[in-house]
């Protein structure tokens, strides 16, 4: 059950990535030419502290879980 939890977490994870990456292009979209360099770096760079965060915590638990 904890792995499919898991497994569940990481999936919306990815569906929650796949959406930023949307809105992120649609911001770019609008956005001049000039602009979209340091604002897509900025916005890649926080969306990977996130995902930092997100496969430390997910690591955690994988250990928390089946390290015992």
């Amino acid at each position: 059950m904890k792995i499919d939890g898991l497994t569940k977490l990481s999936f919306l994870k990815s569906q929650q990535l796949i959406v930023q990456q949307l809105i992120v292009q649609k911001i770019i979209a609008k956005s001049g030419a000039r602009v979209n360099v340091p604002l897509f770096m900025m916005l890649g760079f926080i969306m990977l502290v996130f995902c930092a965060k997100c496969v430390y915590k997910m690591v955690l638990v994988a250990y928390l879980t089946f390290g015992n």
